[in-house]
C-alpha cells in the first residue's frame, strides 16, 4: 500500500550508535539500517503528540498508519526502578498527549474530522490496512520518569544481533538515554536537547543490559520506550 501521509516537518532525531565489536567507520556505515525502526517509532510519537496538541486529524491518521505499517506492539515490561537525582519538581505540565494505539488514534481522528469526507476516507483506508508483524520482536513500553530523576530497565539482548533502544517523551522536558552492560560498562548514550533519543549497538554476549532514562527537567515526563 502506498503511503498516504505527508511528512509535515523535517524531524531532527539524534542517534548515538556505539557498537561493541565495530570500528567507528563500520558503525557509521551501518547507522542508516540501524535507525530505521527507531526513526519510524519516534515519528509516530511526534505526529501523535502534534495531532493531539493541535487537534489535527491528519497527524493522528499519519501516526496510526506508521504504527500499523511497522507492527509496533505494547509489551508489559518489568517496572523500572527510579532514583531521584537531587533536584526538586517545579513548573506545570503542558498536558501534552501521545498515543500509539492505532485504533484509538483513528477513533480520535474521526472525532476531529468533523465530517470531512477526505479525512474519513483516509481513516477508512488505514482501518482496512493489515498490521505487519513485529519482525524480531519490536515492542514498546509506556511509563513516566519524575522531575530530575532517572529510571532504569534491565532488558536482555542477544549476542551479535543489532540491539536498538529508542525513547520519545511528551515534549515537556529534556530526556537523556544511557546504556550499560551487565558489568556496569558504558555502551552508549544519546544526550541531545530533546526528549527523543536512541542508541543502537551489537552486544558481544547474550545477557541483560541496563537502560537508563534521565529526566533533566522540573516536571515529570510521560515517555514511550521502544526495543527490538
Amino acid at each position: 500500500m502506498k503511503k498516504i501521509f505527508l511528512i509535515i516537518a523535517m524531524l531532527g532525531i539524534s542517534f548515538g550508535s556505539f557498537a561493541q565489536d565495530y570500528s567507528k567507520t563500520e558503525a557509521k556505515e551501518d547507522a542508516g539500517e540501524m535507525s530505521e525502526s527507531s526513526s519510524n517509532f519516534q515519528l509516530a510519537c511526534q505526529l501523535s503528540r502534534y495531532g493531539y496538541s493541535n487537534k489535527s486529524a491528519l497527524s493522528l491518521i499519519q501516526a496510526a498508519q506508521i504504527v500499523k505499517e511497522n507492527g509496533f506492539e505494547r509489551k508489559a515490561m518489568d517496572k523500572p526502578t527510579e532514583t531521584a537525582d537531587g533536584g526538586k519538581a517545579e513548573g506545570e505540565k503542558s498536558g501534552a498527549k501521545v498515543e500509539l494505539d492505532a485504533a484509538k488514534l483513528l477513533a480520535d481522528a474521526k472525532a476531529l474530522a468533523n465530517g470531512d469526507q477526505n479525512l474519513l476516507g483516509l481513516i477508512a483506508s488505514v482501518e482496512k490496512s493489515q498490521t505487519r508483524g513485529a519482525v524480531g520482536g519490536t515492542h514498546y513500553d509506556y511509563s513516566t520518569v519524575g522531575a530530575y530523576s532517572t529510571v532504569q530497565y534491565a532488558i536482555s539482548f542477544r549476542a551479535g544481533e543489532r540491539a536498538v533502544v529508542a525513547v520519545s517523551g511528551d515534549g515537556d522536558t529534556d530526556l537523556d538515554l544511557y546504556i550499560y552492560d551487565s558489568n556496569g560498562n558504558f555502551i552508549g548514550s544519546d544526550t541531545g536537547y530533546s526528549d527523543d533519543c536512541a542508541v543502537a549497538w551489537y552486544p558481544r554476549w547474550t545477557g541483560k543490559f541496563y537502560i537508563r532514562i534521565k529526566n533533566r527537567g522540573g516536571v515529570y515526563n510521560r515517555y514511550y520506550m521502544q526495543t527490538n
